[in-house]
């Protein structure tokens, strides 16, 4: 199942009408050009539509709001330490997208690739008792399936909590 719920505010819209635009001008060309080059042209846009607005796509941590796929983690270290430790984490091609220490937000990145468009890891870092829980979150920059956001979100939660053990 395609996932569109969480997406960057706007690219939904973006998205409907881009494929409506697509779909007509698709039917335009096919009706006044040679039939066999029409088609590539469709697939074409399909692929480029969504990685343009997975490009454009921004996820500032003063705003961002925690996703509805979170997986909790709790840590004996303080928020600060967590924080600081989770500001500086890099794996694969994932990195630092942005961070807010008043709120102790940080959001991750991972990068448009031949597999996927992209998408934001938010992590919320907050006390609890003498510890922290650190919830880590995952919003597609475009559209996405269910199955691989969840895995994805595991492979993140897993090395958030390796950098918070270490």
């Amino acid at each position: 199942m395609l996932v569109t719920k969480g997406m960057p505010r706007g690219h939904l819209a973006a998205l409907a009408i881009s494929y409506a635009l697509l779909l007509g001008t698709s039917f335009y060309v096919m009706m006044t050009t040679d039939r066999t080059t029409a088609p590539m042209g469709a697939v074409i846009m399909i692929i480029l539509i969504p990685m343009m607005l997975a490009a454009s796509a921004k996820a500032p941590a003063k705003s961002v709001a925690p996703p509805e796929r979170r997986v909790a983690l709790e840590t004996p270290l303080q928020p600060d330490a967590v924080f600081a430790k989770i500001n500086a984490l890099k794996f694969g091609k994932v990195s630092p997208h942005d961070a807010d220490a008043g709120r102790r937000v940080v959001v991750l990145s991972s990068p448009i690739s031949g597999w996927h468009y992209g998408h934001f890891y938010p992590i919320f870092v907050r006390g609890s008792g003498t510890g922290s829980i650190v919830e880590v979150g995952i919003t597609p920059k475009s559209v996405d399936c269910r199955p691989r956001l969840e895995k994805l979100l595991e492979t993140c939660a897993a090395e958030v909590k390796k950098a918070i053990a270490a």
